[in-house]
């Protein structure tokens, strides 16, 4: 998996723009059906093939990280315990507020993301980063708010969104090394951009997020398989079996499949594993002020 999807290469970038391209216009039929409650809805296949698998390299990653869970003990065992402790409580007795720190958690987590690619894909992208991370939150941010404000004027407002932070990027890349982006460059910049773009031209934000987040996905398969095969040595078939597994488990547990009460705990089990998901990827992707291990799996896999 690790030498299939190269994230560095061109043809990555074209898969992940032919992904996103397909699954908008699979998704502005669902986003009709949906709305007329006729049964359509490609959220669960992206949940399946992508989504998931996404939040299961998490399991054997941390499995391969195991050592810090007793070196580092407040980051990596105590915290996790707190969240799943707190997460639980909220998750029962205050959904709504549990949903809004998932959500919040989600996007920066997104976004941070978008930002490590942006460099791994093209490194000249490093000088603007602090700005290109910045600029990020602030699109994703005013454009899910207006959702919930301004929904008919979410498409424009969208727009002039994404034309000014390009314009402050490219602007701010020409500044620092005095030339423009190359093609590759620009479509590397606009990857963080769209991930979130489709929450303006969809009613549904689920179906929005699992169209636009995709591109997140396949990032994250292709560079948690480069540290599996490349920094830990894992077979990558037995890594696939499982991800194929827990996404089968997840993904039927997510959608109703098991159960449709919302507050059950075959609900919360998945859900608080996403949440620790974002939690340890703050740790887990870090060559300056990590610890050991982690800097050296990473010298090893990129």
């Amino acid at each position: 998996m690790g030498e299939v999807l190269n994230f560095r290469s061109n043809s990555f970038l074209i898969i992940s723009f032919i992904l996103f391209v397909a699954l908008f216009f699979l998704g502005s039929t669902a986003d009709e059906l949906i709305n007329k409650n006729q049964f359509f809805d490609p959220r669960i296949l992206v949940m399946f093939l992508l989504a998931e698998p996404h939040f299961a390299l998490t399991i054997p990653l941390m499995y391969g990280y195991r050592s810090v869970f007793i070196e580092h003990r407040f980051i990596f065992s105590y915290v996790p315990i707190m969240i799943v402790v707190f997460g639980a409580l909220l998750f029962f007795f205050a959904n709504q507020f549990f949903l809004l720190i998932f959500l919040i958690a989600n996007i920066y987590h997104v976004n941070r993301q978008s930002v490590g690619m942006s460099i791994l894909q093209g490194t000249n992208l490093f000088s603007i980063k602090t700005l290109y991370e910045n600029s990020l939150h602030f699109f994703a941010g005013i454009l899910i708010f207006s959702v919930f404000i301004i929904p008919e004027y979410k498409m424009i407002l969208a727009a002039i969104l994404l034309v000014v932070t390009m314009i402050l990027n490219v602007t701010y890349y020409y500044k620092n090394l005095n030339k423009l982006p190359d093609i590759k460059s620009m479509y590397i910049l606009l990857q963080g951009f769209l991930i979130f773009l489709p929450v303006a031209f969809f009613d549904d934000i689920i179906l929005a997020f699992a169209v636009g987040i995709s591109i997140h996905y396949m990032q994250y398969i292709s560079i948690g398989s480069n540290v599996l095969s490349n920094g830990f040595g894992y077979k990558i078939m037995i890594v696939m079996l499982f991800c194929v597994l827990y996404s089968l488990l997840s993904s039927s547990s997510l959608v109703g499949f098991i159960t449709n009460d919302k507050n059950s705990f075959i609900i919360f089990i998945p859900t608080i594993l996403q949440l620790l998901h974002f939690y340890f990827d703050a740790f887990l992707w870090r060559k300056k002020g990590s610890v050991e291990i982690v800097k050296n799996t990473l010298e090893k896999s990129f």
